[in-house]
């Protein structure tokens, strides 16, 4: 709760204005959708660099969010406008940047997988998606060991802590969602959602051959995101907190205040909407392409304009208890609207080739953060610098309030690992994978085979006499 001159503003009437533009929104994206031409026939599947880009932007936009200090002071409540506009840029882009790259994950796995996991067995799937994630995780709870270890009581339940896949319904004490990597809470609970993925594609393609493909299109973007948004953000609003004690997350209480949000984010239900949001756009553009049109680049720039309009609502009202889920909806828009035409400024200018290629290290930007910055605030306190940070905090969210001069520094470490970690241990690993899974398809496709042929030598072959078949 807060004011901003003279003009009350509350975490309800937030919620419930974010959520009735956002609804609007969508609604209009759906009637376009009507109204314009769809490409005949399933549109061929290509590459979205700028997706990439979005990824970099929005990996960027969390670190900023996490560890850089704006020195503003320790009352947010008496910043003037331009240092909650700097507020907003800081924490609100940084915030929904999380459920910008949950929402993409559903998309991107939807985009990528669903031709494949109707032809080749469920196992498959799971190996090419879960077990290029898992090294990556693996290695950030390593390197937030080593600065959780000079402090650890017992070593073998921190390495436990590593494993923590039922959070938040195994709770534990020792450190909170994410093990011992904080970030690392994203692949825990997109990791049931990949595992489930597989199932949803299978009830899509039900519905899908049932109904034509516009009309399947239109009911599964305006109906299907409307429902799984607005019921999970309305669930979230009103009992989220209150959930929080029926699951014993250590620390929790009923009151509406800042620090006590991550139940938007960890729990996995929740992340579920997004991430389902990513899909159905996914599904829509696969299933019946809208033709470019004017309208759908109009409508990209101007939801991304929307997007940071609210957010500049949330980020002038102090409003940090509001779920940066809500943009769930918004979000959907974004990627469904880009994916049509890339004539839009925001497609143009996020698949510039600098965007792009950093984008590809994103993901491992944002596993390897903490423990980058926690190791390397460490390093400077040993070695005697004590100005690199400020001394009060500006938010009750954040991390670590650095000056920008150290935070570039830590960054272009972050930077230098990432890539380190992505192109030096990871892409053999990655290589080996496809190569494995190639090969293992290919075999199971060979063993199809042959038990055909099996099937029809039987079929073709001349029958026994009557003397022959009762001997044996």
């Amino acid at each position: 709760m807060a004011t901003w001159n003279g003009v009350y503003v509350d975490y309800v009437t937030n919620y419930w204005v974010h959520s009735f533009v956002v609804m609007v929104w969508v609604f209009l994206a759906v009637a376009n959708f009507w109204y314009r031409p769809t490409v005949d026939g399933v549109s061929e599947r290509v590459f979205l660099h700028h997706f990439t880009g979005m990824r970099c932007l929005a990996s960027t936009g969390i670190v900023l969010k996490h560890f850089l200090g704006m020195g503003f002071g320790p009352d947010p409540t008496l910043y003037d406008t331009e240092e909650r506009l700097a507020f907003l840029l800081k924490y609100g882009v940084g915030a929904s940047g999380v459920c910008f790259f949950v929402t993409l994950s559903g998309f991107v796995t939807h985009y990528v997988y669903r031709a494949s996991v109707d032809v080749d067995p469920i196992r498959i799937y799971y190996i090419k998606r879960l077990g290029r994630v898992l090294p990556t995780y693996y290695f950030g709870e390593a390197l937030a060991l080593l600065y959780v270890f000079p402090h650890a009581v017992n070593v073998i339940c921190l390495i436990f802590q590593m494993n923590v896949w039922l959070w938040p319904f195994a709770p534990h004490t020792v450190r909170s969602a994410g093990g011992l990597n904080l970030p690392c809470w994203t692949i825990q609970a997109l990791f049931w959602h990949w595992v489930l993925y597989p199932f949803i594609a299978k009830v899509l393609k039900r519905w899908r051959n049932a109904y034509h493909p516009k009309t399947y299109s239109f009911l599964l973007l305006g109906v299907g995101i409307t429902v799984i948004w607005g019921l999970i953000t309305i669930v979230a609003a009103v009992w989220g907190q209150f959930a929080l004690n029926v699951f014993n997350y250590p620390g929790q209480g009923t009151n509406w205040e800042g620090h006590f949000y991550m139940v938007f984010h960890s729990f996995p239900l929740f992340v579920l909407a997004p991430f389902l949001g990513g899909v159905i756009a996914a599904e829509v553009i696969l299933t019946a392409k809208p033709a470019d049109h004017w309208t759908w680049r109009w409508m990209c720039d101007c939801t991304f304009v929307l997007w940071m309009l609210l957010l500049a609502l949330q980020g002038l009202s102090l409003d940090t208890v509001f779920s940066d889920y809500n943009y769930m909806g918004l979000l959907a828009v974004l990627l469904f609207t880009s994916a049509i035409s890339d004539k839009s400024l925001v497609v143009r200018v996020t698949k510039h080739p600098v965007l792009v290629k950093l984008g590809d290290y994103s993901f491992h930007v944002y596993i390897l953060q903490e423990p980058v910055f926690v190791c390397m605030a460490t390093l400077r306190r040993l070695l005697g610098s004590t100005d690199f940070e400020y001394p009060q905090r500006l938010h009750v969210t954040q991390l670590m309030g650095m000056k920008p001069g150290p935070w570039f520094v830590n960054f272009f470490v972050l930077m230098v690992l990432a890539i380190i970690t992505s192109d030096v241990l990871e892409a053999p690993w990655v290589s080996f994978l496809r190569r494995w899974a190639k090969e293992y398809a290919e075999t199971l496709r060979q063993r199809k085979v042959q038990q055909g042929l099996l099937e029809n030598q039987s079929l073709t072959l001349p029958l026994k006499s009557p003397v022959e078949t009762s001997r044996v």
